[in-house]
């Protein structure tokens, strides 16, 4: 019998990834907004710029205070940075079109996944923790049905309904409370160092860093239990986890 009994998966650049940036089109959703509200026509040049601003907001927010912005901070960000205000009435509607451009089949499952999660399922327990950006936890689960493998997720745990983000502790223990497991007999696995591999590690579970997306430099925040190039030899990353955990009862 397995020692590791649940896995839980980061989201962006360990299960999903963007084939351009989501970005362009959410150009798009501002400057048909822009129009829709009878606002002066501002260049995309200058919209891109404000991005850019907001998304460095963003970062400062994450890595400072633990926490995630949702859409409707970054709205507020970029009227602020573009000087203009859109009608009360209107902003629902844009916070949506911002958050949906993940829909749009630019958004696609990392290879492998969408063969190794149901596979997974069926000898541990599986959940995600997520920092989630301009998408919602709730648009995220939307690919997921999509793609068919949000049946395979007992927890599903993403900052901006739980408050904080990796890597911070609060994600982890909710995961694994869902879970029913303790640190000991579960694994994360990541593709950023900071969050994925220190998070877990701060918080007693054993790790995988996942490099087939983009293999983060940042030493300064350790390594995982073992590094993944490819998800096809998953199975063999476990059993070598599974193995030092026997080691350690």
């Amino acid at each position: 019998m397995n020692t590791i009994h649940a896995i839980t998966f980061d989201f962006w650049g360990t299960l999903y990834q963007s084939i351009v940036t989501n970005n362009t089109n959410r150009t798009k959703v501002l400057q048909e907004a822009i129009l829709e509200a009878g606002l002066p026509a501002i260049p995309e040049e200058k919209i891109i710029i404000a991005i850019k601003k907001t998304w460095k907001g963003w970062v400062h927010i994450w890595e400072n205070e633990q926490r995630t912005w949702g859409a409707s901070e970054w709205l507020v960000s970029m009227q602020n940075l573009l000087e203009i205000e859109f009608p009360e009435n209107m902003i629902p509607g844009i916070i949506q079109d911002l958050e949906h451009v993940v829909l749009d089949g630019n958004t696609k499952p990392i290879n492998g996944v969408l063969e190794m999660i149901p596979s997974l399922a069926k000898e541990y327990r599986l959940g995600i923790i997520s920092d989630t950006g301009v998408s919602s936890g709730r648009t995220l689960c939307k690919l997921l049905e999509k793609d068919g493998i949000l049946k395979y997720f007992s927890s599903l745990v993403f900052s901006d309904e739980v408050g904080k983000s990796k890597p911070a502790n609060l994600p982890y223990k909710k995961a694994l409370e869902a879970l029913s497991a303790s640190p000991k007999q579960a694994v994360h696995v990541g593709d950023l160092r900071r969050t994925d591999v220190a998070g877990a590690a701060n918080f007693g579970m054993w790790s995988i860093r996942f490099t087939g997306y983009q293999d983060d430099p940042r030493e300064e925040f350790g390594e995982a239990t073992v590094i993944l190039a490819d998800y096809k030899d998953m199975q063999n990353a476990l059993d070598h986890i599974d193995h030092l955990a026997r080691q350690t009862e």
